[in-house]
């Protein structure tokens, strides 16, 4: 803001954001001395008296603490004014999601007990061991015999056999099952890639990051029963324009939007 002080023919001067990460948490003072002296003839200090450096940008602007200042017009010795760039900033932050079910992803894989299993047999839980397998999403069938054995074929024809635990995951092809009760003779399980799961939202569990939350951004991550870990960022520039991205922090293993 300009100085009342300023003359009536004061130029006009508007700063902008040109990087978040250089930004403090001061005021400052834009101040014009005249030709011949500081940068183009202005300086820079905070408003505790501070001086900052500033930088003669090759389209006539000047830059210092990650601003970048216009001017217009013509000062006159003496005019100063006031840059304010994030004392309100800490304002306009708030919590825009407290549930994670409001993000939409989804778990890699997928599991289900056959319609004509006669066991106690249900499924628990598939979760990724190697999301670098290459026959992680090819799906696969496991089959009981007598005894607890049973065989596991993929979808690449693959077949190993083992003898269940309860207790105990069933494990190929980079993913492991989770089974609870007693599976009978001829019961079926299947593993498949979650192609339909958009929004299957269960399967994320919420863990921001201690000390993540600052003045200009908030970062949380997360990690899907997958195994698959995300990280959510956002922040809010000096100029109140608003940036948010989530990334996967590992391979792609399954569906998300």
């Amino acid at each position: 803001m300009p100085s009342s002080k300023n003359s009536s023919s004061a130029a006009a001067v508007t700063a902008s954001v040109s990087d978040v990460s250089q930004l403090t948490s001061s005021d400052y003072v834009l101040r014009y001395t005249g030709s011949g002296s500081g940068t183009n003839g202005w300086t820079l200090s905070t408003t505790s008296g501070q001086g900052v450096a500033l930088t003669a940008n090759a389209d006539g602007t000047l830059s210092a603490d990650g601003l970048t200042f216009s001017v217009s017009g013509t000062a006159q010795t003496g005019d100063s004014y006031e840059i304010q760039p994030t004392r309100s900033a800490s304002t306009s932050l708030s919590m825009v999601m407290t549930d994670p079910k409001g993000i939409a992803a989804a778990a890699a894989l997928t599991a289900s007990a056959g319609t004509a299993n006669t066991g106690t047999g249900k499924v628990g839980s598939v979760s990724v061991t190697n999301s670098a397998n290459s026959n992680l999403l090819a799906g696969a069938t496991i089959t009981f015999g007598a005894g607890g054995n049973y065989s596991i074929t993929d979808g690449a024809g693959n077949t190993t056999t083992g003898t269940y635990t309860a207790g105990q995951p069933i494990a190929a092809d980079g993913w492991s099952l989770s089974l609870s009760g007693a599976p009978a003779s001829g019961d079926t399980f299947k593993v498949a890639a979650n192609t339909n799961g958009l929004n299957d939202n269960g399967t994320i569990s919420w863990k921001p990051k201690p000390g993540a939350v600052t003045e200009f951004g908030v970062t949380a991550q997360y990690t899907d029963t997958s195994g698959v870990s995300w990280t959510h960022t956002g922040s809010r520039t000096g100029s109140g324009s608003r940036r948010r991205r989530c990334t996967r922090n590992t391979r792609s293993t399954g569906s998300g939007g």
